[in-house]
């Protein structure tokens, strides 16, 4: 297994292990920007989906056009349970299973086939429905959380608001929890990743944090990489 291929596979061991012992977790990456807590309105324990997805953009391709979207692999939510287990077990046989894990899988296309597997049915709320557009391709977003059921069992999922944890940029008159924004031209590159952060007004490293030096203290090192009085500014809120 190559390149981000090992990343995804490593990191998919590593959430079924958490879920195996019945872990409750949530996983973000890196360049998902929290901009507020989520945790109290959409994670807490007491509210009845098992998993909380993003919202992905177009991949895979054939559940993007039967459902209308699809999650992400970005930031979701997974409560521990039965099903959890045997959901990232799936995932892992679907990742495992790709013809693209030599050299260019990620666990996105995984993630939304063990959904199919398992047989989701998707509700959207009525009168709560938008599009964006990624490339030529239009897929759905809702204003509240988009359900996901089984059949015959008592277990739901749930694919989170868009404009709260966005990935499409859009204007909103409420400030999003998350924004997790698709990088144009090489998202798994640094130097674009870092580059789109620094237009958004994300960005809160030093320009030049890669030749800082490790003192020794850890958290005096963190806080030297940081921007002095850096402040969220975004064109998508007021």
């Amino acid at each position: 297994i190559k390149r981000f291929a090992a990343l995804w596979y490593v990191r998919l061991i590593v959430l079924r292990a958490l879920a195996e012992v019945g872990v409750t977790f949530i996983h973000s990456d890196t360049d998902a920007i929290w901009l507020r807590d989520p945790l109290g309105a959409f994670f807490a324990p007491t509210q009845p989906a098992l998993l909380k997805f993003s919202q992905g953009t177009v991949a895979p391709s054939q559940l993007q056009a039967r459902w209308g979207f699809v999650v992400c692999g970005g930031l979701f939510y997974a409560r521990a349970s039965r099903f959890t287990r045997a959901y990232f077990q799936t995932v892992l046989e679907h990742l495992l299973q790709n013809p693209l894990v030599p050299r260019h899988a990620t666990d996105q296309d995984s993630l939304n086939l063990a959904l199919a597997e398992f047989g989701v049915a998707w509700h959207t709320v009525p009168n709560t429905t938008y599009h964006k557009k990624l490339f030529a391709t239009h897929f759905t977003c809702s204003l509240r959380e988009v359900e996901g059921t089984f059949e015959g069992a008592g277990l739901r999922v749930a694919l989170l608001p868009h404009h709260f944890f966005m990935r499409r940029p859009m204007v909103h008159p409420e400030k999003p929890y998350v924004l997790h924004l698709y990088t144009h031209g090489g998202p798994k590159q640094t130097a674009g990743k870092l580059k789109m952060l620094q237009s958004e007004g994300l960005q809160f490293l030093r320009t030049d944090w890669a030749n800082v030096s490790f003192p020794g203290d850890r958290g005096a090192w963190l806080d030297s990489l940081l921007l002095v009085n850096a402040t969220v500014r975004s064109r998508y809120w007021p």
